[in-house]
């Protein structure tokens, strides 16, 4: 087992919306399934790839380390200087071809239907909508204002990948953004000096599933519903409960855990981090 322990910088707030959603307030830490899409990223850069079976299975967990926080909903645009896409600027391409031709092609519509946010953009024909009123439709879509929780950390967050591949944990310390493309990070991989079981309670604020307590998060934590997988079918996902701290506490203290989870502790240049894994990540 391979860990990798990364101390990350947030340029700006920690911004996010509810599971399949595009509105609204979403989790106030980053879920597994973004930090291993991080984690892909920096792996695959320049370069955008789907392939993220093979890195998926590689990581065998992943946990974030919440700082003191505090949030805000506030109002964002899904297109804008700080978000381009090079799939984006497509859908602005196919709805000029829909002004020049007044008709909605085969490959104006798969544009349209990926990266345009409508599913079927033909079927708007059958109502009032001309062609170029469906692109002006999928354009308003595009630039439309959404809410958006914003997370504000005090100091820095570390994230913990447990892997199996070297050159995974090495491409750790090139993170570079964690979840839209305007969370910019500065990452720094922390030299750890050992990994051990931990006996007694637990303080950490480094959040972990629901199913890890015996009796749930209780009373003194926060939950959030995250996913563990990045891409594909978002109901195969591993959407589940976690167990988070409230913003100013000190740490979560965990006495005793579920059957299959197991404290560590990390002896790094920054000191001792304690945190729980599953057994099949343990030391």
């Amino acid at each position: 087992m391979i860990y990798a322990l990364v101390k990350l910088d947030f340029f700006s707030p920690y911004t996010s919306v509810p599971f399949l959603a595009e509105h609204g307030r979403g989790n106030i830490a980053p879920p597994p399934s973004t930090l291993i899409g991080a984690l892909a990223a920096a792996h695959f850069y320049p370069n955008e790839s789907d392939a993220f079976e093979e890195l998926v299975n590689k990581v065998r967990y992943v946990s974030f380390w919440v700082p003191p926080y505090a949030s805000a909903e506030n109002i964002s645009r899904h297109f804008s200087v700080f978000s381009q896409r090079p799939q984006r600027l497509k859908v602005i391409s196919a709805a000029m071809e829909v002004l020049k031709t007044k008709a909605l092609s085969d490959d104006v519509i798969k544009e349209f239907r990926n990266y345009g946010g409508l599913q079927k953009p033909e079927a708007l024909l059958s109502t009032a909508l001309s062609p170029i009123g469906v692109a002006g439709a999928v354009l308003q879509v595009l630039h439309q204002p959404a809410s958006r929780l914003e997370v504000y950390y005090y100091g820095p967050a570390y994230v913990l990948y447990a892997l199996d591949d070297e050159e995974l944990a090495r491409r750790a310390g090139y993170l570079f953004r964690i979840g839209p493309k305007e969370s910019l990070v500065s990452a720094t991989s922390l030299r750890i000096h050992s990994v051990e079981k931990h006996r007694g309670a637990v303080r950490t604020r480094f959040y972990l599933p629901a199913r890890a307590l015996p009796g749930g998060c209780g009373e003194g934590f926060l939950v959030n519903y995250m996913a563990w997988r990045p891409g594909g079918d978002p109901f195969n996902a591993g959407v589940e409960p976690f167990c988070l701290p409230r913003p100013f506490d000190e740490y979560m203290e965990l006495v005793e855990l579920a059957n299959g989870w197991v404290p560590v502790k990390i002896k790094t240049e920054e000191g001792e981090f304690q945190a729980v894994v599953p057994e099949h990540a343990a030391p």
